[in-house]
């Protein structure tokens, strides 16, 4: 494949890339108020075991620079349970309570279901598989079922730290760097080629 044939490529990515509609808005949504790395908000939770989940939180950012948030709510409400979850997750990367790198614990305790959201740099670079997540998931909601809350959440972040490291992390924050800059350097050289086609035509209509 030839150079004016990739950058023709290139150049439609770019502007598909720049075509996509934005994701709906989530500012509907109504989400719990969040001010600590543990939010609790049915009080399901001993201030004791709060406080030990606050610090896991803390270790587990320390070791790996992965940030985690866990949000304990009565309900979701009339929203879809998994989309909700993904939202509030983007919600707090927003508000920087954690970032691509991170993670969500969500659970509503009427509703009966838990969400285990993982930024998307974990998978992408495969510092977390499929597998790993969904284990993660099963082992969770099985503690909730029981009503083990502590265990369960606990359980969760340890299983966290045995699976990464400080080098992965900085691994998949290089790589999204880098993918950062090769979707900036395709836009930009998208932008130059419809300035340029336009400063042609300009000057063909000129001409004339």
């Amino acid at each position: 494949m030839g150079r004016p044939v990739k950058s023709k490529l290139l150049l439609l990515g770019a502007l598909l890339f720049l075509a996509l509609p934005a994701p709906p808005s989530s500012a509907a949504r109504s989400f719990p108020t969040v001010e600590a790395l543990v939010t609790d908000i049915p009080d399901v939770l001993s201030d004791i075991d709060e406080e030990r989940l606050t610090q896991a939180l803390e270790d587990l950012k320390a070791f790996n620079s992965m940030p985690g948030v866990i949000v304990i709510a009565e309900s979701t409400d009339e929203w879809d349970f998994i989309e909700y979850a993904h939202d509030l997750f983007g919600y707090l990367r927003r508000e920087g309570f954690v970032d691509q790198t991170g993670f969500l614990i969500y659970i509503s305790t009427e509703d009966i279901k838990m969400a285990f959201e993982v930024g998307n740099d974990l998978k992408r670079a495969g510092v977390l598989d499929e597998e790993e997540i969904r284990d993660i998931r099963q082992r969770l909601g099985a503690a909730l079922a029981e009503g083990a809350y502590f265990d369960g959440i606990n359980g969760a972040l340890s299983k966290l730290r045995k699976l990464t490291g400080a080098s992965e992390l900085d691994d998949a924050k290089r790589e999204r760097g880098n993918w950062m800059m090769l979707a900036g350097l395709i836009i930009l050289i998208g932008v130059l080629y419809m300035n340029l086609a336009r400063k042609r035509r300009q000057l063909r209509e000129g001409g004339q």
